[in-house]
């Protein structure tokens, strides 16, 4: 024999099946908000990345990212015959140049404002051509500040570059992204130039 559980809830008396149906309709409401979040959050992901810049696109083929990319967005971007792709979007710039290495190109500008260019074939790259790389530098050195926003994003490429080959000395002091952490860098730099 099945016994109903009567239960109060804000001065009113239900049994089970009425509570089983309060309890799925708040489940529904739940559902519907956290849905109703995720797109939120899906469009204006979308908007924002339209924005700043960073649409998704069809790359060149044979192209990559390096590891170095700081923005994340896919550029630069190393065509497969060793030139480089820089886009950058700038709306309200009149003109926009890279220097890269001393040679400077001027960068293209299309309707929505994005600016892009791409140079002549570069020097192999860190971590495509490894042992060029590596012989080309008597050291190369990287160093960050402890505190500098940027450490772990550092520890990462260091590791990425350790990971390819490339030898690289790596050293992180107390501080931010200041002049006490540049001194101690320039101070152990030094040492390895002068060895």
């Amino acid at each position: 024999m099945k016994h109903d559980i009567i239960r109060i809830f804000v001065g009113k008396t239900i049994n089970n099946e009425q509570y089983e149906e309060l309890q799925i309709k708040r489940m529904m409401r739940t559902i519907r908000m956290m849905l109703a979040v995720m797109l939120t959050a899906m469009v204006c992901t979308e908007v924002a990345a339209q924005g700043f810049g960073f649409q998704r696109e069809s790359f060149p083929e044979g192209s990559y990212s390096p590891v170095t990319n700081v923005n994340r967005n896919g550029y630069p971007r190393v065509l497969s015959d060793g030139s480089v792709m820089f886009r950058v979007n700038a709306p309200q710039a009149q003109n926009v140049q890279i220097d890269l290495c001393g040679t400077k190109y001027d960068m293209q500008r299309a309707e929505d404002g994005t600016w892009t260019v791409t140079t002549k074939p570069q020097v192999p790259g860190m971590l495509t051509d490894t042992k060029t790389f590596n012989g080309q530098l008597d050291v190369f050195f990287v160093s960050c500040g402890e505190q500098d926003p940027r450490i772990e994003y550092t520890r990462n490429i260091v590791k990425k570059m350790r990971d390819g080959g490339v030898e690289v000395k790596f050293n992180s002091y107390p501080g931010d992204h200041e002049w006490q952490v540049w001194r101690k860098s320039l101070h152990e730099f030094a040492q390895y130039l002068f060895k």
